[in-house]
């Protein structure tokens, strides 16, 4: 929702964060998702919270913020390539040194349009972010630091 927008822009206007993921999951109000998608979506949050020692409850949430530091970083190391999964842009984010944070939001659900996850994305997408996220962490000492 458009009221929620400060919750994701004041940390990182306010140089607290460099990314920031509104999470529907923290107070647990409004919108939670659909039952097998709520089950991806902790197997994930959990897996990265692994890969990186930092604690997530919604990885898959697109309402997030970027700060300038996060910008340039991609803008120069990354101009060139496409990701198109916002998992491995946060890994990419946190292991050039960049300051991840959640913070809780409260989402409505879909008004218009269809979900992308038909029978075979809810089998592929798994699969392909799974491959992504072990690629992304195996070349985590060579991302360069940009972001400080």
């Amino acid at each position: 929702m458009a009221s929620e927008l400060p919750k994701i822009l004041s940390p990182v206007i306010e140089g607290q964060s460099d990314c920031v993921i509104g999470s529907r999951f923290l107070d647990n109000e409004g919108f939670q998702s659909y039952f097998f998608r709520r089950i991806g979506i902790r197997i994930f949050s959990k897996l990265l919270s692994i890969m990186t020692g930092l604690q997530f409850t919604d990885i898959t949430s697109g309402f997030r913020s970027y700060g300038p530091r996060v910008i340039k970083f991609f803008g120069h190391q990354y101009k060139n390539s496409i990701h198109d999964n916002m998992n491995q842009f946060l890994l990419l984010s946190h292991y050039s040194g960049a300051k991840i944070t959640e913070v809780p939001v409260v989402m409505k659900p879909r008004q218009f349009g269809v979900s992308e996850f038909n029978w075979w994305n809810g089998v592929f997408f798994p699969i392909k972010g799974l491959v992504t996220l072990f690629a992304c962490y195996l070349q985590r000492k060579h991302i360069p630091r940009y972001v400080s």
